[in-house]
């Protein structure tokens, strides 16, 4: 396989997805997607496959959403502090424009987080955990809206609170079946400077909100890409991450 010549994974990164979130266009959606399915597409990199063994993932977020980036700085809470969850946050005109958004629930916080950098869809943090994403849409009878979390909380909570891709897998994985996940089914590529991960996730459906969930390593030789479709075929019983 012929290794892509790129200099500096993590800042391809960065300036890949500044750029697209800066200049995306609007395009409508569709619960099932084969009408308007072409919002957003990742592509990841495994260290063997680029030629200086970083490892990448990248995202172009195709839409109407916010087009500001904040850089969230490293913060320590004490005991007892909860985690607002929110909804909305994805078209504000500011950092702090909070006039369309609502609180869905809260969560226990933790003592300490890491800085990241927070976009429509928060992409990286101070540990170089990087999140892409790229909506698979599902089927419309899994969509919960009682549950609590959309996709753009649970990265930014794993960019807070994890150091790798596998840890970020369990967590988000966890808090998506314990609270709810009320999003349409969505893919996020999770890469660290060891590995790239795939990530597939939609609702339960009626009854107490809850997640289906998987996700698949990109071998290190090998490169994925994933645009509005579910790419991991066949699931197995977990075994852990």
């Amino acid at each position: 396989m012929k290794k892509i010549n790129f200099r500096s994974g993590w800042t391809i990164l960065f300036l890949f997805t500044f750029s697209l979130f800066t200049h995306a266009q609007y395009s409508g959606t569709d619960t099932n997607g084969p009408i308007n399915g072409e919002n957003c597409t990742t592509i990841m990199v495994g260290r063997r496959a680029s030629s200086d063994g970083s490892v990448m993932t990248s995202h172009s977020c195709d839409g109407n959403y916010r087009t500001w980036l904040e850089v969230c700085p490293h913060q320590k809470f004490e005991h007892g502090v909860m985690h607002p969850v929110y909804s909305g946050m994805l078209h504000t005109e500011e950092a702090w424009d909070m006039t369309r958004v609502t609180v869905k629930g809260e969560i226990p916080e933790v003592s300490e987080t890491y800085a990241f950098l927070n976009t429509a869809y928060p992409c990286l943090n101070e540990k170089q955990l990087a999140i892409g994403e790229t909506t698979i849409y599902g089927r419309e009878e899994l969509i919960n809206a009682n549950g609590m979390f959309l996709i753009e909380e649970l990265e930014k909570i794993a960019l807070q609170r994890c150091k790798t891709a596998r840890e970020a897998i369990a967590l988000i994985g966890k808090l998506a079946e314990e609270y709810g996940y009320a999003d349409l089914a969505e893919c996020i590529t999770l890469a660290d400077p060891k590995e790239v991960w795939q990530l597939e996730i939609a609702g339960s459906g009626k009854g107490k909100p809850s997640a289906i969930w998987c996700a698949e390593r990109i071998p290190d030789e090998n490169i994925g890409i994933c645009a509005n479709i579910p790419r991991i075929s066949v699931m197995k019983e977990r075994n852990g991450i």
